[in-house]
């Protein structure tokens, strides 16, 4: 039997990195899992909210520096399976915010199609539609509150 494959998007993986409402909970999940998956879409986005979140002053600059340094080193040494992102994920996408009833955005979308593609038997998410969809497409959700 394979070993079920795991699939964490940004809004969760924060979560694991900038304490947070959820936070516990996320880390508690993180900790059971057996195979992490985390999309190349998701390595650019988690970029993107920790700098948003210094330029709201939600995060200082040390701690900012700090999160983005443990997130990429974890990356380095294989904590997670980096997934490639590609042109078949990007129709995916496409694809599913055509067809599923929940609203996706773009990201959620390509984070979902990722999933998908590569097997995933469950995902983490603090996104609501995300979890929606990922139902809707036969996946096992686990949902850590609000997106921020």
């Amino acid at each position: 039997m394979a070993e079920p494959i795991s699939y964490v998007d940004t809004s969760a993986l924060l979560k694991w990195y900038v304490s947070e409402p959820g936070s516990d909970a996320v880390a508690a999940w993180i900790e059971g899992q057996s195979s992490l998956v985390f999309s190349r879409v998701g390595w650019l986005e988690f970029r993107c909210a920790v700098n948003r979140r210094r330029r709201a002053r939600h995060l200082d600059d040390a701690t900012a520096d700090d999160v983005l340094g443990r997130f990429f080193a974890d990356v380095a040494v294989g904590a997670y399976t980096l997934l490639p992102l590609n042109d078949e994920q990007a129709l995916a996408a496409n694809d599913l915010i055509a067809r599923l009833a929940a609203p996706l955005r773009t990201l959620d979308a390509l984070h979902l199609a990722a999933a998908i593609a590569h097997g995933a038997d469950s995902i983490a998410t603090a996104d609501h539609v995300l979890a929606v969809a990922a139902r809707e497409m036969g996946l096992t959700v686990s949902l850590f509150g609000r997106s921020q």
